[in-house]
């Protein structure tokens, strides 16, 4: 007979991943989608990336007046939380 193994922090994470919340705005828990893309989660980060998206570029346009630099901008913010996904912390309301 096997023995089972418990689980590593790597499985118990991508357990947590592989059931991320939904991406519309009332349903998105923070901290599930932060702890996901932290442990690696890619699908993770692009629910995050499509529920914010538009709506940072739309903010940072404002103080940029060029829709194109707001693109860049966001799109740079979102590049950078992926590399450094795993010692993310975010901050903020």
């Amino acid at each position: 007979m096997a023995t089972k193994t418990a689980p590593t922090k790597i499985d118990q994470n991508q357990r947590r991943a592989d059931r991320v919340v939904t991406t519309n705005r009332g349903g998105f828990h923070d901290y599930l989608v932060v702890e996901s893309i932290q442990a690696g989660s890619y699908a993770a980060f692009e629910d995050m990336f499509y529920a914010f998206y538009e709506d940072m570029v739309i903010f940072v346009e404002t103080f940029v007046h060029k829709p194109e630099v707001a693109e860049e901008l966001v799109q740079e913010v979102f590049f950078n939380i992926w590399n450094g996904s795993q010692s993310w912390k975010p901050r903020g309301t």
